[in-house]
């Protein structure tokens, strides 16, 4: 999965200049969702090879995630503020990482599967997506004006 990251990074950022950051970005979390839902459906009489398209959707999507977010937000907040706009979603992206495993784990204690913790994986992917693209759309129309 690493070596996808680095491919999915290098792939997608390199697209991101030539079709902008939002719709990379979009694909990057179209790419992680489908790859979620695919590790989603695999069951414990599921055969092994079923990993392969979970590994590749979510290697290549998850690699871009990170530096086209990035370079969006330089984009679209250049100057002095560019530095706290990045440490908020480094922060989100951290507490995530930090609470979110051991949150999964309770939802799967109390509830006895993790359908909540992948239901709310899916949700701040579509969010993050939605929220950059409109992030876009609002630049793009302030430079119009």
């Amino acid at each position: 999965m690493g070596g996808l990251r680095s491919l999915g990074g290098v792939g997608l950022c390199s697209m991101s200049d030539k079709v902008g950051r939002a719709m990379a970005y979009g694909l990057g979390s179209a790419a992680v969702f489908v790859g979620i839902v695919l590790l989603t459906s695999i069951q414990d009489t599921s055969p092994p090879w079923r990993l392969y398209p979970f590994v590749l959707m979510y290697g290549l999507g998850y690699g871009a995630l990170g530096p086209v977010y990035a370079a969006a937000a330089v984009e679209l907040s250049p100057g002095p503020q560019f530095g706290r706009i990045l440490w908020l979603l480094e922060a989100g992206h951290g507490l995530g990482g930090a609470f979110g495993t051991f949150m999964a784990g309770y939802f799967y204690d109390v509830l006895d599967h993790y359908t909540v913790s992948f239901a709310l994986v899916l949700a701040a992917i579509a969010l993050s997506s939605a929220c950059l693209r409109l992030a876009a759309a609002y630049k793009a129309c302030v430079i119009r004006s």
